[in-house]
């Protein structure tokens, strides 16, 4: 079901905003879930410091030093150390981080495909086909951690804020919801278990989204008969409720 959108913010002003769709195919403005991680937590580095299997060539069992990554020193030199599920190449380290599975809007697809002959002899990494999405966080938190203030929150509603955008979710689990647009992240839908929902933006919306991303990645502000601009302008008409 569509949710109902209050008076102060830019979804009452198109046609529809959340559409039901049949297919389920991963394809741009669709809503999603898919395991992103923390932004802005510090991650941690892995340092291989032994093994502890039951002979010299078992490698089930590895143990590891972990220390936080606050900067370029703390990054431990290169162990000659073998394992086989974790190799570790010159010039790279092993990190960890938190993360979460969320609602996420695809942005776009993995591309026109590279052809078989141009990938050969290459590691999967450089072709490896990714989509990016950005993800939502409840306004609510739910748990033990303080939600999003109020005030800000109507802020965002009102486009206040280039990077964060104000929605409410469609699907069964739906809630209010900010879209962090300054967290756009490539994921590998074979990893990341990126799952497509039943619900895609409306052309409308999609266009309202387009502008948003192009004020926040470019700063160029949107037409002035956009929707986008039409709502700033409108919504700018209701007072923020201070606490």
């Amino acid at each position: 079901m569509t949710p109902d959108y209050p008076i102060d913010c830019v979804q009452p002003l198109c046609t529809s905003w959340w559409e039901k769709r049949d297919n389920l195919k991963r394809t741009a403005w669709c809503l999603a879930e898919a395991h992103v991680r923390h932004v802005g937590e510090t991650p941690y580095v892995l340092e291989p410091v032994g093994r502890g299997g039951s002979h010299a060539g078992d490698h089930s069992v590895a143990h590891f030093k972990m220390t936080a990554f606050d900067n370029a020193k703390s990054v431990p030199e290169i162990t000659n150390l073998p394992i086989a599920a974790v190799p570790c190449f010159p010039g790279e380290i092993l990190t960890v981080g938190r993360g979460k599975r969320r609602p996420v809007l695809i942005l776009a697809g993995p591309g026109t495909a590279v052809e078989e002959h141009l990938r050969q002899k290459a590691s999967r990494a450089k072709f490896a086909p990714v989509y990016l999405v950005a993800p939502y966080y409840s306004v609510d938190s739910g748990g033990i951690r303080e939600g999003f203030k109020p005030e800000f929150v109507q802020r965002v509603r009102s486009l206040q804020y280039t990077q964060f955008f104000w929605d409410s979710l469609p699907h069964e689990r739906g809630h209010s919801a900010i879209l962090r647009l300054d967290h756009i992240q490539p994921i590998e839908p074979s990893v990341a278990s990126l799952r497509p929902l039943p619900w895609i933006l409306s052309e409308e919306a999609q266009t309202v989204l387009t502008d948003a991303i192009r004020l926040h990645l470019s700063g160029l502000p949107p037409e002035q008969d956009s929707i986008w601009n039409i709502a700033r302008q409108e919504l700018a008409k209701y007072p923020i409720i201070t606490e």
